[in-house]
């Protein structure tokens, strides 16, 4: 090769080089422009539709009204929504695969007073992401009682941690009697659960025959761990009511018939189907009985017990009901398909938060249990109605609205009454505790002579001499509970609060028992607290006016077997116990196979409404709950048959021909 050929390959393999490295540019520079238009994409929600760079989120489906909306979408539509007049709708069989996943629990939203029977001018609702959103705010974790004192004879709660002192204990892999592995509970304090003493004949018949003109007859039914409430089924020696000896055989008061520490017929259960054909013929048929809420003739009585909302019905005068005087007035009551015979009526429902039942593993957010008793059989047929709350798989601020049940909602604004009830009576008290010891501190200072020497003995016992006459002479009775005089220093510690403390102004820092409660209930807020106390007061025209309203809707008789309640006639079955101490295995269960739908906002009021409760008296928390929930864990299923009844099984009354 000569020099003039060399000269001309150097050339070439210099511009080769050039073009190379300006391709690779041009390439380089092409792929951030996509990238740049991809991430556009993603993050613009109003970009050009026909833009085909990067990824979009799919479209919401369009609904033209709530009637039209599909069925199957999340078990709501024309059938929770039919002008039946009351009559459980033909419901489309579902399988759990198309039941709706993915229901963590719902984490806490801040707020500052959340209710919807509010004091005037609470704000109720955040409306900024156009959602209706309606924060509530409640404690993960209940802190009654504290773990310093001994709590009263039939407490337990759902403290499930390896720390627990009265929780149901943490899952463990075991081996049962037959040496096969099992779920087993270590730390299970359940098992050690001892109910309250028996209560007086007298107030047995009172609450009986619902006769709550006596207050004290109302707080035993109110409190857990004054009235054991499965008493009134045993014998004759502590058993009332019509239903007196049903069911004595289980000795659900008996120290060794504590069954939370069995394994194997225990409940609630993750339920999966065992291979056994369902054996029922026909639905569950039901009878919505006389009983209203509210109104002149109040059969039904709301609680807001410490592990449960719970609607308590009246009992029938006798359990004849072939004899005229037995059957009228009647309560709620259902006939169960398989031999049970008869009718079985209703004793109370119960709403749980979450859903302590499963379906093939997947969880809910709540779960209304209907309670029966068959004294035939002498056992518990109770219906289980899953609660499913409305979501948007497309928006994240969706209407917190969507999925409303209407028909719940008139249970739930009861419910709230009588929880602002006892928040306006925890503040009066607060309020009348502290006046009372202002006056005391008045007095003493007076009887002591307001100088600084040392007082001897003699000194204090004339000084509360002096102090009882002072009380008698103002008209107070001075053997009563609110003239008590008590130097209770544990009490009586300042503690800082928000805004202006409970009792702050005169520049002491002496605190009652239920003064240091109060505070921690209001936040240390003098205006909440005031604004609640107002209540009681009839002084909110707002609060007066809501009131009035919800006891004329609550006039009504309410049917707890509504179709808007109980959407489907198919249910699950098996064989179980109560998911409460004592755990006895008396409870036959039927698990409806398709949720009840509500919104977001009904479950986050439910759950504030039971978790931040107060005794009205003591401004003590009642709930008992951990990480914001109330519901016993998954129990071992073990050789338990459990079926599915279907529309294969049988088809509604109302199809059958006549």
């Amino acid at each position: 090769m000569n020099i003039r050929q060399h000269t001309a390959a150097i050339v070439f393999l210099v511009f080769l080089t050039i073009g190379i490295i300006g391709v690779g540019l041009v390439i380089g520079r092409s792929r951030k422009d996509n990238i740049v238009s991809s991430e556009v994409d993603i993050t613009n929600d109003n970009s050009d539709k026909n833009n085909t760079g990067g990824l979009r989120r799919p479209p919401a489906p369009e609904i033209e009204d709530e009637d039209s909306f599909p069925s199957s979408s999340i078990g709501i539509g024309s059938d929770a929504t039919s002008n039946s007049g009351g009559r459980s709708p033909l419901a489309t069989f579902v399988e759990p695969t198309d039941i709706p996943t993915n229901s963590p629990l719902p984490t806490p939203l801040q707020t500052k007073l959340p209710t919807t029977m509010l004091p005037s001018g609470t704000p109720t609702s955040n409306n900024n992401n156009g959602n209706n959103m309606i924060p509530y705010i409640y404690p993960e974790n209940s802190m009654s009682p504290p773990r310093s004192q001994r709590p009263p004879r039939g407490y337990f709660n759902y403290d499930s941690s390896q720390q627990s002192l009265y929780g149901p204990g943490y899952p463990v892999i075991g081996y049962d009697n037959k040496n096969e592995l099992v779920v087993q509970y270590a730390n299970n304090l359940w098992k050690l659960y001892r109910p309250p003493l028996p209560i007086p004949t007298s107030t047995a018949i009172a609450i009986t025959n619902n006769l709550d003109n006596d207050n004290d007859n109302t707080d035993y039914q109110n409190s857990p761990y004054n009235y054991y409430y499965w008493d009134e089924f045993g014998p004759n020696n502590y058993g009332f009511g019509p239903w007196e000896d049903t069911l004595t055989k289980r000795n659900m008061r008996g120290n060794d018939n504590n069954q939370c520490g069995n394994v194997g017929n225990q409940s609630p259960i993750d339920i999966r189907l065992s291979g056994v054909a369902c054996v029922e013929h026909h639905q569950i048929r039901s009878r919505a009985g006389d009983f209203r809420i509210g109104g002149n003739d109040n059969n039904i009585q709301l609680q807001i017990l410490p592990s449960k909302l719970r609607i308590w019905v009246q009992r029938r005068p006798c359990r004849d009901l072939n004899n005229p005087v037995c059957s009228e007035p009647d309560p709620p009551h259902a006939d169960f398909p398989n031999g049970w015979g008869g009718f079985s009526d209703m004793l109370h429902v119960d709403f749980k938060f979450p859903a302590e039942h499963r379906i093939n593993g997947q969880t809910f957010d709540g779960e209304m249990q209907i309670y029966h008793i068959h004294p035939g059989r002498k056992r518990l047929p109770v219906v289980s109605v899953l609660i499913k709350v409305y979501e948007d798989d497309y928006h994240d601020d969706y209407d917190h609205n969507e999925g409303h049940n209407e028909y719940l909602q008139q249970v739930i604004d009861a419910y709230q009454y009588e929880h602002d009830t006892n928040m306006a009576r925890c503040a009066n008290n607060a309020i009348r505790h502290r006046r009372k010891n202002r006056r005391r501190r008045r007095l003493q200072t007076r009887a002591g002579g307001g100088g600084g020497a040392t007082k001897t003995r003699k000194d204090e016992e004339l000084a509360t001499k002096n102090i009882t006459i002072a009380y008698g002479a103002k008209g107070y009775n001075s053997t009563s509970d609110d003239t008590t005089i008590e130097d209770n220093t544990e009490a009586n510690r300042g503690y800082a609060g928000g805004e202006k403390n409970v009792g702050e102004g005169d520049g002491d820092a002496g605190y009652s028992n239920i003064e240091r409660l109060a505070n921690a209930t209001f936040g240390g807020s003098w205006e909440k607290l005031q604004r609640y106390a107002n209540l009681s007061r009839g002084t909110d025209s707002n609060f007066t006016t809501q009131k009035e309203e919800h006891r004329r809707r609550l006039a009504l008789r309410w049917n707890p077997y509504h179709e808007s309640l109980i959407p489907t006639y198919y249910f699950y079955g098996y064989d179980g116990g109560l998911t409460e101490p004592p755990c006895t295995e008396i409870v036959s269960w039927f698990v409806m196979d398709k949720p009840m739908i509500i919104s977001k906002n009904q479950l986050e009021q439910m759950k504030y409404i039971l978790f931040t409760n107060v005794n009205g008296d003591t401004c003590e928390e009642t709930s008992v709950h951990f990480h914001n929930s109330v519901a016993r864990p998954i129990q071992e299923t073990s050789n338990r048959q459990v079926w599915h009844c279907t529309r294969n099984d049988f088809v509604p009354d109302h199809e059958r021909p006549t």
